[in-house]
């Protein structure tokens, strides 16, 4: 039920995504930065993450070598003004990359 005219709980979930990082940190991130990460992945490699399970290993649904993985990372940093840790070379999943950039984010903030 929404109080004073804002969003009740059930809609703030509707417009929030869920991610569980492998190590069991919850956290939420907002729609509106999954998609400008999965616009910033679409157009530098050209491969759209809606087509990847975020839940499988990366490196067995899309054919990236590392240095394009390290552009990719090099862009995410610029266009989302954040270092990014070296550690998320070692993402596996979607879900873990997703986790890494907004854990960076946070710490940035």
């Amino acid at each position: 039920m929404p109080n004073g005219g804002g969003l009740d709980f059930m809609q703030l979930l509707d417009k929030l995504d869920y991610f569980e990082m492998k190590r069991g940190d919850r956290f939420f991130m907002d729609e509106k930065l999954k998609e400008r990460i999965d616009g910033i992945i679409l157009s530098d490699i050209g491969i759209d993450p809606a087509t990847i399970d975020a839940d499988k290993p990366i490196r067995d649904q899309i054919s990236l070598d590392s240095m394009q993985f390290v552009s990719l990372i090099a862009k995410l940093e610029i266009e989302l003004d954040v270092e990014l840790p070296i550690a998320i070379m070692q993402v596996n999943t979607l879900r873990e990359f997703y986790g890494a950039i907004q854990q960076a984010l946070r710490e940035r903030n």
